[in-house]
């Protein structure tokens, strides 16, 4: 009876956070000084964020076993694609079946509609987001340079300096599993027992409002405020 309790405040919390978790764009963060600040550790203008797939193990499930198995990490999972704002926020997508592919996450997510819907930046440039090779390069989402053409001291310089940046940021993923271990016992995410991707979207939104209260290493690296929970928790449906 008390698990069933647990799952239903569960549920509750995450559909009605679901517009603030996943909104790139969200009406608290200050885009352009999030940009400045990035732009003070490595060369990218105009970057807010850094992307990536997150993968979180889970049990064997009893049925379906090959959709959500990662051959990656061989292991059972569900998949989330995670945005690090500069201002030590987490944007947060999925959960997606673990045997998707990052390229798969980032279509079905909307954030290239959502980066789209950004305003342009002072000078009538447009706001990006920075990922691995995964990704590709197109609109709004920038990666590096590949190393087998054409690969200058130039741009080894700038996927040097995005990567040490990028690196430090995604410390930043872990979080939520400092705060939230369960969240890392995968023999107690059971799929079809629990609402475990839920779980995992719940945590990352006290993770964001931990942050909102006390700042995070991301905020402290790239010397940017967090905002306020009153501001963070605005689009919460009542």
């Amino acid at each position: 009876m008390l698990s069933r309790i647990i799952n239903m405040i569960v549920i509750d919390i995450d559909q009605r956070a679901k517009t603030t978790l996943e909104t790139i764009g969200h009406p608290s963060y200050d885009l352009d000084a999030m940009s400045q600040a990035i732009a003070r550790q490595c060369p990218l203008t105009g970057c807010i964020g850094f992307i990536d797939g997150t993968v979180r193990p889970m049990c064997r499930p009893m049925r379906h076993q090959e959709l959500v198995y990662n051959g990656h990490k061989r292991k059972h999972a569900l998949k989330y694609q995670s945005i690090m704002m500069a201002n030590g926020m987490m944007v947060l997508h999925g959960p997606f079946e673990g045997r998707r592919h990052d390229s798969f996450l980032l279509g079905e997510s909307g954030a290239k509609e959502q980066l789209a819907q950004l305003p342009l930046r002072a000078d009538g440039s447009v706001y990006v987001i920075y990922g691995d090779p995964a990704y590709a390069l197109q609109a709004q989402i920038i990666s590096p340079f590949p190393t087998h053409n054409n690969y200058t001291d130039e741009r080894r310089q700038f996927n040097e300096g995005m990567s040490t940046v990028r690196q430090s940021v995604e410390y930043g993923f872990g979080k939520t599993i400092q705060y939230f271990s369960y969240l890392d016992f995968a023999k107690g995410q059971k799929l079809y027992l629990s609402p475990i991707g839920r779980y995992y979207r719940v945590g990352v939104l006290f993770t964001n409002i931990h942050t909102c209260l006390y700042g995070s290493a991301v905020t402290s690296l790239l010397r940017v405020k967090a905002p306020e929970v009153r501001d963070y928790l605005v689009l919460i449906d009542e």
